[in-house]
Parts: C-alpha cells; sequence; structure tokens
C-alpha cells in the first residue's frame, strides 16, 4: 500500500489521533480529554490534550521539515490559553529533535514517549 501525496497528511494525523487515545486507556488517565482548537480564521491546532494539571497543544506533521509557518495555530493557541503551563510540541516525520520558537520539534515516536513520561 502506498498513499498518495494529498493523503499522507490525514493518515498521519488519524495515526497519531488513535496513538494518543490509546495512551489515555492504557495509563488509566483520569479526566483525560482530547480535542482540538481551530478559530474562524482557520488557524489550527491538531490536538489540544489536557489531564490532571497537564495541557499539551500537539501538531502533527506529515513532513520531514518543520518552519516557523507551520506553528500559527499551537502560538494562536498559547496566546489564548497563556503559555505558562503549556506544553507545545510538534510531532512529525523527521528524525532530530530541536525546538523552534518555544515549540519542541520532535520525531513523532519520541513525542509519544515524552506524553507518556509526564503522566
Amino acid at each position: 500500500f502506498r498513499a498518495s501525496a494529498d493523503r499522507i497528511g490525514p493518515l498521519f494525523e488519524t495515526f497519531i489521533f488513535n496513538q494518543l487515545a490509546g495512551l489515555a486507556q492504557t495509563y488509566s488517565w483520569r479526566n483525560f480529554r482530547l480535542s482540538h482548537y481551530r478559530t474562524e480564521s482557520g488557524v489550527k491546532v491538531d490536538y489540544i490534550l489536557e489531564w490532571g494539571a497537564h495541557t499539551v497543544a500537539i501538531e502533527a506533521k506529515a513532513s520531514r521539515n518543520v518552519g516557523v509557518s507551520d506553528l500559527k495555530g499551537i502560538a494562536s493557541f498559547a496566546e489564548l490559553h497563556g503559555s505558562a503551563h503549556l506544553e507545545k510540541l510538534v510531532f512529525y516525520l523527521g528524525e532530530h529533535v530541536r525546538e523552534l520558537q518555544g515549540v519542541a520539534i520532535l520525531p513523532w515516536y519520541q513525542g509519544l514517549e515524552k506524553i507518556v513520561k509526564m503522566s
């Protein structure tokens, strides 16, 4: 099976959603909430995770490159939420961990590991 270029993004987002939902069930996180954020102008964050004292904004990018333009949704949500207790992450298909404008850019599997370690 080889996904066409126009389907890779939605498939990757669905994969990450399923992994996050599975983690919540596996670790029996109490009061776990998985949602998303979207403004009227279309700025979005793929996943907002909330449990206990944790709030995590996650953008899933089916790409090997992440740039400043990919962080608009997280920046918008951080402004609304307040970034003091907000973990800001991008899960992507690249292989290097880095930080860009206060957002951790992580290979998807390392991002999931980070979520588990927070629990």
